[in-house]
């Protein structure tokens, strides 16, 4: 149907998302779910664990096994018990997948109408997790003059060459008097190149690594990286 003709509640679910429960239970009302392949038509999906999976989006009904359903991805969700939370609450996923107001995570939706049966929420955040946003305030970089981090924007390193030039380590700094100390860098080489970098947060151990491999003509060819929360 074109979005033209859409009338009343399916006009204000931009993102009401068909799929499959194939996990052998019924999964709930309400209730935190990522995606988890194909199944014979549309996308399946199971329970979320907020702490490790992209949550795709909440149940508008209980989804039988082996039946097809409907989920939330972004905006209103009606008819929900929306009871044990007020106007305004934000709501949050947990690791079994539970709607809860606890703060886990990132928020995942805020309750526009208190009631038991005709309650409303409105689905604002799936498709992300904490430490993603954890890395974007945490991105590593090759330069050797600067790395960012939100509470101290800016940073210079000094770095430690070996006997053949390269560099081992570089250390980084909030101020050119070094009043403290803030992370560490730590390179790795294969042969000629530079195949790992390491940049550590020495406060809470938060790490990126970078590994970096060459094509036949020497020039990068892929990065991977790697985030440790």
């Amino acid at each position: 149907m074109k979005h033209k003709n859409l009338r009343g509640r399916d006009l204000h679910a931009p993102s009401s998302e068909l799929i499959e429960n194939n996990t052998g239970s019924t999964i709930p009302i309400l209730k935190a779910v990522k995606f988890n392949g194909m199944g014979a038509l549309y996308p399946q999906i199971m329970l979320a664990n907020s702490s490790v999976d992209i949550i795709r989006g909440i149940t508008q009904s209980a989804i039988v096994s082996g039946t097809t359903g409907f989920i939330t991805s972004l905006g209103f969700l009606n008819d929900v018990n929306t009871s044990a939370w007020p106007v305004n609450t934000m709501l949050y996923a947990d690791s079994s997948g539970n709607i809860t107001n606890a703060p886990i995570n990132l928020p995942i939706a805020t309750v526009l109408k208190q009631h038991a049966t005709n309650g409303i929420i409105y689905v604002i955040s799936t498709g992300i997790l904490k430490s993603d946003l954890d890395a974007l305030t945490f991105p590593d970089s090759l330069s050797l003059e600067l790395a960012w981090d939100i509470n101290n924007p800016s940073f210079y390193t000094e770095p430690t060459w070996d006997i053949n030039g390269k560099i081992t380590q570089s250390d980084v700094w909030d101020s050119p008097s070094k009043t403290l100390h803030l992370f560490t860098k730590v390179y790795t080489y294969t042969g000629a190149y530079l195949t790992k970098s390491v940049i550590t947060r020495i406060y809470d151990g938060k790490k990126i690594q970078k590994d970096i491999t060459y094509d036949i003509n020497n020039r990068v060819s892929n990065i991977i990286r790697v985030y440790t929360p």
